[in-house]
């Protein structure tokens, strides 16, 4: 069984992701090494307009987040710190 959505799965070609790294560019990523590099943090859903969000942490830095998003069945993806996404995170898991 996948750690990916259906949604993010369904996305995909060629088993890989295309992210953006901030300030380091464009690169890819199979989904066999999303999934056993990082682990689901938080998701946030919202069908009713196609909107859907999925942070993941590295398991061996926790300090690297990979952001998933996907909307109007487009696919975006940015990997970065735990402080570049830091308020969405907060304001998502309902802490902050």
């Amino acid at each position: 069984m996948s750690k990916l959505s259906e949604k993010v799965l369904s996305l995909i070609s060629d088993n890989k992701i295309e992210y953006n790294t901030i300030g380091n560019g464009n690169h890819t990523m199979s989904v066999e090494k999303i999934e056993s590099e990082f682990g689901l943090l938080v998701a946030h859903e919202l069908p009713n307009i196609e909107q859907y969000q999925y942070f993941y942490q590295n398991h061996n830095n926790n300090n690297t987040i990979l952001c998933i998003k996907v909307s109007n069945d487009r696919l975006y993806a940015t990997i970065g710190t735990m402080k570049d996404f830091e308020k969405r995170l907060l304001s998502l898991m309902d802490i902050g």
